[in-house]
């Protein structure tokens, strides 16, 4: 593997080893973030496709009024 010119003007060849290790462990963990992304969105899928989700609650609707209102008057505190 290549090595590295440091500020200084030398050649480091482990540098790169170490740069290696750390580039390394960030693929991982962005491999990581990408995969509970995707399992979120599937959780999330199958929780809006499930039957007790598309049974309407007629209560839900009422007083939408009212509870902006309550939610308003929360955030200015």
């Amino acid at each position: 593997m290549a090595g590295v010119f440091t500020s200084d003007g030398d050649y480091n060849e482990t540098a790169t080893n170490l740069l290696d290790g750390r580039v390394n462990s960030m693929v991982w963990l962005m491999v990581f973030a990408v995969i509970v992304l995707i399992w979120g969105l599937f959780a999330t899928m199958r929780i809006g496709q499930s039957q007790s989700n598309k049974e309407q609650n007629p209560q839900y609707f009422q007083d939408t009024g009212k509870k902006w209102f309550k939610a308003s008057r929360l955030l200015r505190n």
